[in-house]
């Protein structure tokens, strides 16, 4: 078989199971055409694959969208295997060039707001159930009532899309009063939780751009469960299971944001001993007579950075 018949065939059956990643696809596939247009799929191999790398990046493509051709093509191949037009992936064991970390984005609760309140009202649940439980797009797609477990100890079972694994993830009492609101309104109780139309993520990242939310996505959400998890003390390893990441190299892209609120923490302590100092100067301007002053500032400043190390949890107390 051809690769510019397989192409054809390959967008057909994109056009109807990945509608959204479409449009990429058939990039990817039209700059792998002007290589291997009309060779036979047993004609591509590692060193012409390596080659095709190299053209690439000598016309200045990325290392992010090189690796994503190539992802594709390792998808087409084994497409073809099922369809027995290949018998093997000559992708596989291709070296890939590692790509730069991009900017993890996350909502602030102002931006929620904003986000929530240009949203109509049939998506706000779904937006804020995966902002409290951090499931992606497509689990909350499956998601389905015989899913959900609203008892004692509330959570849902969740099945991964790629390895087919359950798993169950807890609920807050938010997360529990957003499913129980639906489930009322639900007219079929043994279906799924949520109806969404097969463009959501298009529509969505529009109605974020009505709030003024050009960069945010429907995967913003779970960035912003994961950062909040971070900013409220939880250790990174408890992150990677409530994310359910497979590694915690993944989880540790949100460390950073533990960090500014760390920084921003100990400046408080600053600020407020200024505040302290600035209150007494104009308590006692025109006083000249109490040389003491400036020592009771210092006793306030001292005083306060004591209670804030009394406060502190000890890090072998647990």
């Amino acid at each position: 078989a051809l690769f510019q018949d397989v192409k054809t065939r390959y967008l057909a059956w994109a056009k109807d199971h990945k509608p959204r990643s479409l449009k990429f696809r058939r990039s990817a596939l039209n700059h792998l055409e002007a290589a291997f247009g009309s060779e036979p799929l047993s004609k591509i191999d590692r060193p012409s694959l390596e080659s095709y790398q190299a053209s690439r990046w000598a016309a200045s493509a990325s290392d992010s969208t090189v690796n994503k051709e190539l992802a594709v093509l390792s998808h087409l191949f084994k497409k073809s295997i099922e369809w027995n037009l290949a018998t093997a992936n000559p992708v596989t064991g291709i070296e890939r060039r590692p790509e730069p970390q991009g900017r993890t984005r996350w909502l602030t609760s102002e931006e929620e707001s904003r986000l929530v309140g240009a949203l109509p009202e049939k998506y706000r649940p779904v937006t804020r159930l995966a902002i409290h439980t951090g499931l992606r797009l497509g689990e909350l797609r499956a998601l389905s009532w015989r899913d959900v477990n609203l008892g004692l100890k509330p959570f849902l079972i969740v099945l991964r899309g790629k390895s087919q694994k359950t798993e169950d993830v807890p609920l807050n009492l938010e997360a529990v009063a957003i499913l129980e609101a639906l489930y009322q309104k639900s007219e079929h109780q043994d279906g799924n939780v949520f109806n969404l139309p097969s463009h959501f993520s298009e529509f969505f990242a529009g109605y974020a751009g009505d709030a003024g939310l050009h960069d945010v996505t429907f995967h913003t959400m779970r960035h912003t469960f994961c950062s909040r998890l971070v900013q409220a003390g939880v250790p990174i390893r408890v992150v990677q299971v409530l994310a359910r990441h497979s590694r915690v190299e993944v989880t540790e892209r949100y460390a950073h944001v533990g960090d500014t609120f760390a920084r921003e923490a100990v400046g408080r302590l600053t600020e407020r001993g200024a505040e302290t100092r600035n209150t007494l100067e104009k308590v006692t301007q025109g006083v000249t007579e109490n040389y003491q002053l400036p020592q009771i500032a210092g006793i306030a400043c001292r005083n306060e950075l004591a209670e804030a190390r009394g406060s502190r949890t000890h890090p072998r107390g647990d």
